[in-house]
């Protein structure tokens, strides 16, 4: 197996030598309308892609002059660490002063549409992506009767990644028996509970939904939810078992009476990185972004038995049922700010940087899903040792993931509060010196947060 250091950019500029009309700066003072210069366009990405992005823009660089000989390119490509994560919130801010082309989530398209941010791609290329793309992902770029975004990734998403020699996984897994082959080789489970991505998880898992309307110009018109709903035959809602199995996990990272509290770990890539790097790995609940760095760990001199499945299972405290454990499934994708200055030259980047030769470098750089169909269909990615995620991504995908859709800014607030209130749910409700008065009632706290996430 080669090894690869990898460094994270948590922020500021990133030096990149200028080569072939290449250059890098910060993401501020962006390239929308005016850029840095008039013959400027600035193509923003994650900071932990930045040597993989670079390669791609020379690649550009280098097929355009060998289309043009005896000319050099014309524009400078200047590249900032924006990541997906983070672009709707700098166009709702100032479109005119964001990148030309940028990457983003699926989930993010109607807040950037709303806020001026997206450009509709060309007939041709629409042709393009519908021809080459897997269908759901090209739905997932389509607003009304437009299409305006060029899709790059087909599992953005999250499942269960793990060290094969400490956890075994079978069909009759359940997520305690993962955490109790963890606490038996004495290594740890991480999971981003705090996280509202994750948080309704459970809830999904035992059967509640959400939708949310916007009209074609990406605006937000209305929301509804079956949270505080029942199952039948229960007399417990979707929220109540959801948040009472995200609480009891709570209550294992939390208690040191259960003797738990150095295995469940509340946490994210922050953790997951941590936990690599000091061999306490065992499993993580988290995204096809940290592939790269558990195919490279290492334990004890040697390669970590990577692996990754569907999440598993989980029992209920409340009813003993099993229910299934539901993660949202969305994609990558990467716009065109409609106030380039050079749009359609914006435009053939973010082609180029989506086609099937860049999705195919990008897997063989990072190992995560392609979403053209030829890419992840072929051999090169199918019998790759590093196909690990991508093939558990699509298990997810087929047994139990929640196709993620525009959710507006309320969502991911209250579904974030809900699960800071479940962290010492089940201490509240089981300590005796408790007044009643002060004990925590699930019920009317799901009741709360369906009415807060209904709108009208």
């Amino acid at each position: 197996m080669k090894q690869r250091w990898i460094t994270f950019t948590l922020a500021g500029a990133i030096a990149l030598t200028a080569i072939g009309g290449l250059a890098a700066c910060a993401p501020e003072g962006g390239g929308g309308g005016g850029g840095v210069d008039a013959n400027t366009i600035q193509i923003w990405g994650p900071g932990h892609e930045t040597s993989f992005i670079e390669s791609r823009l020379n690649a550009y660089v280098q097929a355009w002059e060998a289309e043009h000989p005896g000319e050099k390119y014309p524009y400078k490509l200047v590249q900032a660490n924006a990541g997906e994560d983070d672009a709707e919130n700098k166009f709702n801010v100032d479109a005119t002063a964001c990148g030309d082309v940028y990457h983003f989530a699926s989930n993010q398209l109607m807040s950037l549409m709303e806020a001026g941010g997206l450009a509709r791609i060309s007939p041709d290329m629409e042709t393009r992506i519908k021809t080459e793309d897997m269908e759901a992902v090209v739905e997932a770029c389509k607003i009304g009767d437009g299409y305006y975004a060029y899709p790059y990734t087909s599992d953005n998403g999250y499942c269960l990644f793990y060290d094969s020699d400490v956890v075994t996984i079978t069909e009759e897994t359940t997520v305690m028996d993962v955490i109790e082959q963890c606490k038996a080789a004495k290594k740890q489970f991480i999971m981003p509970m705090k996280d509202a991505y994750y948080a309704a998880s459970f809830i999904y898992g035992a059967g509640a939904t959400y939708q949310a309307t916007y009209n074609n110009s990406g605006k937000f018109l209305s929301s509804k939810n079956t949270f505080a709903e029942k199952p039948a035959g229960s007399e417990y809602s979707y929220g109540e078992l959801g948040g009472k199995m995200l609480a009891d996990l709570f209550e294992l990272s939390n208690s040191s009476a259960k003797g738990y509290t150095a295995t469940v770990i509340a946490g994210g890539n922050t953790e997951v990185e941590t936990a690599l790097n000091t061999e306490k790995f065992g499993a993580a609940v988290t995204g096809s972004w940290e592939a790269a760095s558990i195919a490279y760990a290492t334990v004890n001199g040697e390669p970590l038995k990577a692996a990754a499945c569907a999440l598993p299972d989980w029992v209920s405290t409340l009813d003993g049922n099993t229910y299934h454990w539901r993660a949202f499934m969305g994609y990558k994708m990467i716009g065109v700010n409609p106030h380039s200055s050079h749009l359609a030259e914006a435009h053939r980047i973010a082609a180029f940087l989506t086609s099937e030769e860049s999705q195919l470098a990008h897997f063989n750089e990072w190992y995560v899903g392609p979403s053209n169909k030829k890419v992840a269909e072929s051999d090169e990615v199918l019998n790759s040792e590093y196909s690990f995620s991508f093939k558990a991504m699509n298990e997810q995908r087929e047994k139990c993931s929640l196709p993620q859709k525009p959710c507006p800014q309320d969502y991911w607030n209250n579904v974030g509060s809900f699960a800071e209130w479940l962290m010492d749910y089940n201490a509240n409700i089981s300590d005796p010196k408790t007044p009643a008065a002060d004990k925590k009632d699930l019920k009317t706290r799901v009741e709360q947060l369906a009415k807060a996430l209904t709108q009208n």
